[in-house]
């Protein structure tokens, strides 16, 4: 896949680390964010996701690079 960028459009699916598989539905969502931070964790000790996503009904989700299956819509 080529490089993602802010604006694309893709199909996503949650990943269950702990049982290593997908689960749930495939969804349509937006790319709104690019995480680039260093480390594993945030301020808040939470785990830092390589996504930020928008879904069709104005939800945010961080998400992995696995979870996004593939891209719908590219931006220009």
């Amino acid at each position: 896949m080529n490089q993602l960028k802010v604006g694309d459009k893709v199909l996503c699916q949650f990943y269950n680390t702990p049982d290593k598989r997908f689960y749930g539905k495939l969804w349509k969502a937006e790319i709104v964010e690019i995480q680039v931070k260093k480390g594993n964790y945030d301020s808040n000790y939470n785990p830092v996701c390589d996504f930020v996503v928008k879904d069709a009904e104005g939800l945010f989700h961080t998400i992995w690079r696995k979870e996004i299956k593939r891209r719908i819509k590219c931006q220009n």
